[in-house]
């Protein structure tokens, strides 16, 4: 699979009115959504799918950056194959 260097920002603390991220490096993809995608997220328009290698898994709220672009995760979806291995993750983000 073809990964791309991406930044998960969690949440931390609030300074002079302003949300603070902890930035954390990982890799992942941004693909497009499909059909299915749509019905599983519910209603998200004009939103992507990030796929994200293990062991980062990030938590909502919460941003990835990819390609310079800053997305809002929706929806974090754990995948593990059939022994219970994490494989990552599939985020839904606008």
């Amino acid at each position: 699979m073809f990964y791309t260097d991406i930044i998960i920002e969690q949440p931390d603390s609030i300074v002079d009115g302003k949300q603070q991220y902890t930035r954390i490096p990982a890799r992942g993809r941004v693909i497009d959504f499909s059909q299915r995608d749509i019905d599983y997220f519910g209603t998200i328009q004009d939103g992507k799918i990030v796929l994200v290698a293990p062991p980062d898994i990030p938590r909502l709220p919460g941003r990835i950056v990819a390609d310079g672009i800053t997305y809002d995760l929706k929806s974090v979806k754990i995948c593990r194959d059939l022994s219970g291995k994490l494989r990552g993750c599939r985020c839904a983000v606008v």
